[in-house]
């Protein structure tokens, strides 16, 4: 293994000194800091991942985003087929009338005329 020298304030020394000796879980102040240098390498890789994710949830949220405006324009397309076709398939008398309220003429205006 490659040694090498590091300078550290007095408070992260006392820190390694204590952890050393507390619990037995290290030998050591070189295996803190072997330690603590993959315990910040994995948060590095955990940071790396979170921001991927997080892009991903943009670019998500985006396309559904996207989704829900192209389906209130299919439903927008969808009920002005519904009223064509039934405008198409009404009876003759209804399209008749319809004709006839469009170019303008009113049963009314007769009955008015009468008087």
């Amino acid at each position: 293994m490659p040694r090498i020298t590091v300078t550290i304030p007095e408070s992260l020394d006392e820190y390694l000194e204590e952890e050393s000796e507390e619990d037995g879980e290290f030998d050591s102040k070189s295996e803190v800091m072997r330690h603590l240098a993959e315990r910040g390498r994995e948060a590095d890789k955990l940071e790396r991942d979170l921001n991927v994710a997080e892009n991903r949830i943009r670019d998500l949220e985006r396309q559904m985003g996207a989704r829900d405006h192209v389906e209130e324009k299919v439903d927008v397309l969808a009920n002005t087929i519904e009223e064509e076709k039934l405008a198409r398939d009404a009876p003759f008398f209804v399209k008749w009338y319809r004709w006839w309220q469009r170019r303008g003429g009113s049963g009314d205006e007769d009955d008015e005329n009468d008087d």
